[in-house]
Order: C-alpha cells, then structure tokens, then sequence
C-alpha cells in the first residue's frame, strides 16, 4: 500500500501553489488544469483532489467535483484509520471534505 499524502514538497509544492493561485486570482480552469497535473503526478495527496474538487464545482462540473472530493475523502479516511492504528501526521479535513461533496449532491 502506498502512503497516503497530507503535504507535498519541492517542486509539487510549487506546482500546487501555482494551482492555489490560479484558483486566488479566479482562473479557475487553469487552477483545474494543474490540479489534474498534480492529481495525475502524486494521486495519493488528498488535497490535490479537494481543491480540484473546488475548481471544478466553481465551473459547474458538479459529478466531476463529487468524484473528486470523493477520492479526497477515502483517502482521508485510509489515513486516518491507520495514523489511529500506527501513529503519525493525521487528516484533520475529513468532515469539511465532507460537507464540500455534500454541496454537490
């Protein structure tokens, strides 16, 4: 199994950030264009599927956006069941990852 991933460095951590920005300055399809990027790169970093969750629902693409913030959640939820288990940096988001895809429903 593959670790789940709560924070990324180096030049993710850029490559997030530029996303973060776009999403800022309310360019919301390229923020979803790094986004998937960085989705694709590391698919195990949750909040690289909750914010692309956000840009999505901020274009209307509400069932890609549930998917999304779906994958963010069940990856929450795996880190969380084995940081109880094992110890270790632990998701704090899973109820407002929650209430994001419920937005969607």
């Amino acid at each position: 199994d593959e670790e789940v991933i709560l924070s990324v460095t180096g030049e993710l951590k850029q490559l997030y950030r530029e996303g973060q920005a776009y999403e800022f300055q309310g360019n919301m399809a390229a923020a979803q264009r790094v986004y998937t990027k960085v989705t694709k790169i590391v698919p195990r970093f949750i909040y690289g599927w909750s914010s692309l969750g956000n840009a999505q629902v901020a274009q209307g693409m509400l069932n890609d956006a549930e998917a999304s913030y779906s994958n963010s959640i069940d990856l929450c939820k795996e880190n969380r069941d084995k940081s109880e288990t094992f110890g270790g940096k632990k998701c704090e988001d899973y109820y407002n990852l929650l209430l994001n895809r419920g937005v969607v429903r």
